[in-house]
């Protein structure tokens, strides 16, 4: 901020006390120290719009609890899941955090800062557009033995990438999975697959460790061919191992050659 604008600075330690305060007592400019609690990663610059009707989102856009307006976050350059909620305890699902921070970045970067991060839901980004090409799914991680995610998702892939096309050329470019970990080592459910490719062009999938799966760490298909089947997938940097499934699989239906 500059030095005019903090003489017009409110401090508060959580989202929670903003949200709970009268924005008319808060000038335009506040920080806050955390999500929960202060030093948590979730803290940042808002400015309160009195006018703004935007929806809340739990990470950029905040509603007051008694009054109209929003709070809307600042300088935000990526999408970090602590933002919006994601506690990072190991303990707590912060499956919705991470949807709500996937769907508002919307190909932008997700950034995952070091912790170990329970996940209960598919973290899902099909994208529905009209074109050949859109902004693919951008996870980023603080380090494959930094950040942790512990898959909780049964009979499914944790992270899945696809369109809503059926029959016809429509691609997420440009998809970047990197400096994570998908781990099945606690609570291992049923038919747990680490990653789902479809209609993905130009991926990135660089130091990323896939382990102690019940299903197959990469799942890359096609079932029509040039229309559905991924190209230009690098993967390096990585490692996938003590999966039950395949490594990496890729599943082709009968006749696609892909």
């Amino acid at each position: 901020l500059t030095a005019s604008a903090q003489r017009f600075v409110k401090t508060f330690n959580t989202v929670a006390a903003m949200l709970a305060a009268n924005p008319n007592d808060v000038h335009t400019n506040i920080v806050v120290a955390g999500y929960y609690s202060a030093n948590d990663g979730g803290g940042g610059e808002f400015v309160y719009n009195g006018s703004s009707t935007t929806a809340t989102n739990w990470g950029t856009v905040f509603k007051p609890t008694s009054f109209d307006g929003r709070f809307l976050r600042q300088n935000v350059e990526r999408f970090n899941v602590k933002q919006f909620g994601a506690r990072g305890d190991g303990t707590t699902d912060d499956a919705t955090q991470f949807t709500n921070a996937i769907a508002v970045a919307n190909g932008r970067e997700v950034y995952l800062p070091a912790s170990t991060y329970r996940i209960g839901t598919q973290l899902s980004f099909v994208t529905t557009f009209a074109g050949t090409y859109t902004n693919g799914l951008k996870i980023v991680g603080d380090g494959s033995e930094k950040t942790i995610l512990d898959t909780r998702v049964a009979s499914a892939a944790l992270i899945r990438v696809d369109t809503d096309a059926v029959s016809a050329a429509r691609f997420q470019r440009g998809v970047l999975l990197s400096g994570f970990q998908i781990t099945g080592s606690v609570g291992n459910p049923a038919s747990a697959d680490g990653i789902s490719l479809r209609h993905a062009y130009d991926v990135r999938i660089d130091d990323v460790r896939i382990r102690n799966l019940t299903g197959t760490g990469i799942l890359i298909t096609a079932t029509e061919g040039d229309t559905d089947g991924c190209n230009q997938v690098a993967i390096s940097n990585s490692r996938i191992e003590v999966c039950a499934g395949w490594g990496i699989n890729v599943n082709c239906s009968s006749g696609v050659n892909e």
